[in-house]
């Protein structure tokens, strides 16, 4: 076996490893994922009186990202407009006179 194989095969074992470990640290099943929910649910939306929580963070304490990503995605979408817009048949070169004073 050459130095590729054996760091591709000592690569897939570390992550293998890795797996595993993170599936034996999961909670059980329908256990509650995270605590803190609880507290930011108890603290934020009174504090930044929003219907729920996801407006509470959306557009009270995230509102500069949001309007960020807002912005980006009219970016893109006008530079994709303008790339993909047909264009206008030429005309043909207006001939004036000069073609036909030729010494």
């Amino acid at each position: 076996m050459n130095a590729a194989a054996k760091l591709a095969v000592f690569a897939g074992a570390i992550i293998f490893a890795s797996l595993a470990a993170a599936v034996l640290v999961l909670p059980a099943f329908g256990a509650p994922i995270m605590d803190a929910s609880t507290i930011i649910m108890s603290i934020d939306v009174p504090r930044t009186s929003a219907a729920n929580l996801v407006c509470a963070i959306t557009y009270d304490f995230r509102g500069y990202d949001t309007l960020g990503e807002a912005m980006l995605l009219s970016a893109a979408v006008g530079g994709v407009v303008i790339v993909l817009k047909p264009k206008k048949p030429e005309s043909p070169p207006a001939r004036g006179a000069a073609h036909v004073v030729k010494r």
